[in-house]
């Protein structure tokens, strides 16, 4: 499980390293439509890339993927939540910056062409809140690996 979250982890920091640059100039100015769609594809796959983690995590301690996590928070919200089997995952800030990004993820479905207003306050403090999340993930494992993981039974 660890390598499974190092390797996501992994790829989403080589999502914003590839694309600190635009990140850099949507804090300078608002983008055109082309930066737009690619800002949104970004925030779109950094989304889908803290979803895996996060299933993975549901999948080894929760023993329980929720059915629709693209349809729901039930993820989300089950990471929050501390377990008999596995510590709390996720901050409230953390929580709050995931639930916007979700439903950012789930508007493009509604309407592909993304609103800059509704974009830039997930886009431009990506870095930062990618960061923090890190380390919420991060200290889970930390603490997983000081407490042995209780038996679910047959």
């Amino acid at each position: 499980m660890k390598n499974k979250i190092y390797y996501e982890i992994q790829q989403i920091d080589l999502l914003i390293k590839t694309h600190d640059l635009l990140l850099k100039l949507c804090r300078d100015r608002d983008p055109n439509s082309t930066e737009l769609e690619a800002a949104a594809s970004i925030l779109h796959s950094f989304y889908n890339g803290i979803e895996r983690i996060l299933i993975i995590i549901a999948d080894d301690y929760d023993h329980e993927i929720p059915e629709d996590t693209f349809t729901n928070t039930t993820l989300l919200e089950r990471m929050h939540a501390a377990t008999s089997l596995r510590n709390e995952i996720l901050s409230d800030e953390n929580l709050d910056f995931l639930r916007k990004c979700f439903a950012f993820r789930k508007s493009l479905t509604a309407s592909p062409l993304p609103q800059w207003n509704s974009t830039k306050d997930l886009f431009v403090f990506l870095k930062i809140n990618w960061s923090l999340i890190k380390k919420d993930i991060l200290n889970f494992i930390e603490k997983t690996e000081e407490t042995p993981q209780a038996d679910p039974g047959p």
